[in-house]
Parts: structure tokens; sequence; C-alpha cells
């Protein structure tokens, strides 16, 4: 995952952007970010009034449900070199399941 940029940078661009008003592409350049990162950047700015990074969004949902991963485990260990094919059709659950 990429970090977001130190919070100095984030103060220096938007106080070089505040005193000279040099354009987002100026701003990219003499930072060495890019222009869409200048964009955000001043665009957090406006909307929260400050510069700290929003929070993680989130990413994808878990696709195995925390209560089965010992069952996968446990399967995957007994087959290590079965295809997804092979395994779906070997560990089919039974009406006891």
């Amino acid at each position: 995952m990429i970090r977001p940029i130190s919070e100095d940078l984030r103060r220096r661009i938007l106080k070089v952007r505040e005193t000279t008003g040099k354009t987002y592409e100026e701003l990219a350049e003499q930072f060495q970010v890019g222009r869409a990162t200048v964009n955000r950047l001043l665009r957090l700015n406006r909307e929260t009034g400050g510069l700290q990074p929003r929070p993680h969004g989130g990413g994808m949902p878990k696709r195995v449900p925390d209560e089965q991963l010992p069952r996968v485990k446990g399967v995957v260990d007994a087959h290590p070199d079965a295809t997804l094919a092979e395994l779906a059709v070997s560990n089919r659950p039974t009406a006891g399941d």
C-alpha cells in the first residue's frame, strides 16, 4: 500500500500555493509529486480546512468468514497440490455441516 505524503510536504505545498499562486502543474514539478496529488491535497484543505489524510476507506470484504478459516486451512493443508476445482469437488459440505 502506498503511504500518504508527509505532513511537512503537505504544509510546504500549501504554503507555496498560497504565497506564490503557482499552478498545480508548477507545484507538482517543484515538489516532484503528481499533479493529481496536488489537486487532492488542495481539495482536502478546501473541504476540511486541514491537511491530515483521510482514514483508509476499507478494502475488499473477506470471502471466507472467520469461523470457516480453520476448515479451509485444514482442507488446503491436507491437499496442498490440489487445484481449486479439485478442492471444490472433493470437499462439498454434507447435510450435517
